[in-house]
């Protein structure tokens, strides 16, 4: 929903990513490409394929999944340990 609200500034009702999507846009001066990468085990080991020349990175976690928090915090330190995203904000 975040991507939609970023790209078309409307939210939109979304279910969890399975694999990616990608949107180029323009957001004032500024022109974007998001990457809305799956949270399943197979999609997480590319992550940091997808940081390297980012010039940020959003991590969302679906706050209606608790269930999963253990799960993202250990993913977003593997993610920062890895050194792809270098100083990427």
């Amino acid at each position: 929903m975040l991507l939609s609200v970023l790209a078309n500034r409307k939210p939109l009702e979304t279910v969890p990513t399975i694999g990616f999507n990608v949107k180029v846009f323009k957001k004032g001066n500024v022109n974007m490409k998001c990457w809305d990468i799956g949270s399943q085990f197979h999609y997480r080991t590319k992550w940091s394929c997808y940081c390297k020349g980012c010039n940020m990175v959003l991590y969302a976690v679906d706050a209606a999944a608790p269930q999963k928090m253990a799960t993202a915090k250990k993913e977003l330190h593997k993610l920062l340990d890895h050194g792809s995203i270098g100083a990427t904000p």
